[in-house]
């Protein structure tokens, strides 16, 4: 697992943004929002293909309706309420209000009425939508609603369609909800709210950029497809889907600044844009001309405001398994032709018992010379067999290739990064990756295997073997001898890092080691822990490494610094608050009624919050909302709010509870 840095949300291994936030691994970076390409818009020729990493409602929806989303709850209905808490800033306004759906529509209640008001008009309005997925939907439309820090206005969605990605946009006022809410727009497909909550900019699924300032609409820009927007909203940053990259600032008209471009990456504040045009990377600064990086750019890793820049480079190539095959027996198979069967002899036809005999001595000759010639001629058409399936295709294989820029030289880091899998820091300019060797993949003769699959597995095994792990610092690459080594956690601070590899001699434990960076290298790794488990594995806040080890049933004991701190601790929803210093988690979790005990940790004290909860969060200020009495037959309980010591009853029927950050911490980016 890991931990998306933005929000803060536990995410599974390798996925490349968060679904909860969208954040995307760019540190550093304002990423841009994609819509969904248009079929009638047909990608340039000579603009290379690539899989943009980051998307608007209908990308997101298909992502996480996909796969599961690790959240601890189960399947839910959803005429069954599920709550949205909407977390302002500590000591900012009134805090204690809900915002949940019923009867498939949004309501906003506050905690201490008893009335509620009825939000949305048609909240889910396409039939394909499942009522199973209620969970991840509630998880994905608490990232497209927003309370502004004063707590005095609500940005939400309506009529969601997940089939075409697109919803209605609306914000109201929370000191007057008897006033009618305003409705934005249709056909929404992403939005930024500026700081000040007073200009909204949104993408369409047409592909009209918009702005609105809470008055009116402004048409920024048509066939839009990527656009990235400064946090005062007064700049934009936007591809057309010819390619084209346009500068909006504030009430100007947007100046056109390249052409073909296939990805953008902007400073968090605006003062300069990373993008690609054509294959070449430029860094364009807000008030200066582009300046040329590199060529023959796939996409951009990460840009870091130091001045670093990592990304990828690919080559293709047509390769098949006949690459890797020596074809000794070419020539002789080419001769080889079916032998005929001889015919067996019979005595009625010869006119002697001499002759027959001598027929018969011919007979098993022939018979031998027949059976040598057929397992030579079927031996043959395996081997053809062979070259028939090792030639299929041939495929086109892409080398992934990484470098860095630091700002003043581009320094080649891979020439094969394996399998494109690398890990980022999204804090220093710090990376983790394999590579591997295609040259160390030696050819096998054709007559020693016996299929296309002995040579696939000979390959892959090759291929396993060459490769070999780095941590680069900048463009300081040091070899790390753990080539099993994997989910790598980086300190903020970038002088320390953690990863595990697995012990191949028990079952699913890992070995823990720590790497101290400095600017110049990675150290050797020293080994911090042994028998860890692969579950909860993360860093807390830079210097506290948390872990689990004796894991059974998804249950283990707790560790943090090499000190246990509980038993039976459930692996999942477990929740550090920075603030706080304060880590909360799940203890005898029951698979079976899908609850446990909540319990804090801070410092030393462990306390136990309440007792047969289903699932929990925490907000900015402490106050901790929770599921209990939970029902897996109604898939429901009742929803209590606690900071202190009393809990408050909030309400019954409750499915699910799913935060809504305050801006600060919780962005559409």
């Amino acid at each position: 697992m890991v931990k998306c840095p933005k929000c803060n949300q536990i995410l599974e291994d390798n996925v490349k943004f968060c679904p909860y936030c969208g954040f995307t691994p760019s540190a550093g970076a304002n990423k841009a929002q994609q819509r969904p390409a248009p079929k009638s818009a047909p990608a340039k020729k000579d603009v290379p293909k690539k899989v943009k990493r980051s998307g608007g409602l209908k990308d997101k929806l298909s992502k996480l309706f996909s796969k599961k989303v690790i959240i601890a709850v189960v399947a839910a209905i959803l005429v069954v309420v599920i709550v949205v808490l909407l977390c302002a800033t500590a000591g900012s306004g009134k805090k204690d209000y809900t915002l949940f759906i019923k009867n498939k529509e949004l309501y906003f209640s506050e905690v201490k009425d008893d009335d509620s008001l009825k939000i949305s008009n048609s909240l889910v309005n396409n039939s394909k939508y499942k009522p199973a997925e209620v969970d991840t939907f509630s998880q994905y439309l608490s990232r497209y609603c927003h309370v502004s820090d004063n707590s005095k206005k609500i940005f939400y969605i309506d009529s969601v369609n997940s089939t075409k990605g697109t919803s209605t946009l609306y914000w109201r006022k929370l000191t007057n909800l008897k006033k009618e809410p305003v409705e934005l727009a249709k056909n929404v497909v992403s939005y930024e709210i500026s700081e000040n909550y007073k200009l909204i900019t949104y993408l369409t699924l047409d592909g009209e950029l918009c702005q609105h300032n809470l008055k009116e609409s402004q048409k920024i820009a048509e066939s839009v497809s990527l656009y990235a927007v400064s946090e005062d909203g007064k700049m934009i940053f936007y591809v057309t889907d010819s390619g084209d990259l346009y500068l909006k600032k504030a009430k100007e008209t947007g100046v056109k600044l390249d052409t073909d471009v296939t990805d953008i990456n902007a400073m968090e504040d605006f003062s300069s844009l990373y993008y690609v045009s054509n294959g070449i990377l430029y860094k364009k600064d807000l008030e200066g001309e582009k300046a040329k990086i590199s060529a023959g750019v796939e996409n951009i890793v990460a840009i870091y405001e130091t001045g670093e820049v990592y990304y990828i480079k690919t080559a293709s190539s047509e390769q098949s398994l006949m690459d890797y095959i020596i074809d000794d027996m070419k020539e002789i198979d080419e001769k080889t032709e079916a032998p005929v069967q001889p015919k067996q002899p019979y005595s009625w036809n010869y006119a002697s018992n001499a002759e027959f005999e001598k027929a018969k001595v011919q007979y098993e000759t022939d018979k031998n010379n027949y059976e040598q010639a057929n397992a030579a001629y079927t031996a043959k058409l395996e081997r053809d067999k062979i070259r028939q399936d090792a030639a299929a295709g041939p495929e086109e294989i892409v080398t992934y290739s990484l470098f860095i820029h630091d700002g003043l030289k581009e320094t080649v880091l891979a020439d094969s990064v394996y399998r494109n899998d690398y890990e980022v820091s999204y804090h220093t300019p710090v990376i983790a990756y394999k590579t591997f060797d295609s040259k160390s993949i030696s050819k096998v003769k054709i007559s020693k295997i016996n299929s296309s699959y002995e040579v696939q597995e000979a390959v892959e095994k090759a291929f396993v073997n060459s490769v070999k792990q780095y941590i680069a610092v900048g463009n300081k690459a040091t070899l790390i001898e753990n080539t099993d080594a994997c989910r790598f956690r980086f300190s903020e601070d970038g002088k320390s890092a953690y990863f595990l590899e697995r012990n191949f001699a028990t079952e699913d434990q890992y070995n823990l080691y720590k790497v101290s960076l400095t600017k110049e290298k990675a150290k050797n790794p020293k080994l911090y822990d042994s028998e860890v488990s692969n579950e909860g594995f993360e860093l807390l806040q830079n210097k506290k490494i948390k872990y689990f080890k004796n894991v059974k049933d998804g249950s283990g004991s707790l560790y943090i610094n090499k000190d246990e701190f509980d038993t039976a601790v459930y692996t999942k929803n477990t929740y550090f608050h920075d603030d706080t210093k304060t880590l909360y988690y799940f203890a005898k979790w029951n698979s079976k009624t899908q609850t446990g005990t909540l319990k804090t940790l801070k410092g030393s004290t462990v306390e136990s919050v309440a007792d047969k909860v289903h699932i929990y969060q925490v907000t900015p200020d402490s106050t901790v909302y929770f599921l209990t009495n939970y029902s897996n037959s109604s898939y429901s309980g009742d929803l209590y709010s606690v900071n202190g010591k009393k809990a408050t009853l909030i309400d019954k029927g409750v499915s699910g509870i799913i935060p809504i950050y305050n801006k600060d911490i919780y962005k559409t980016k």
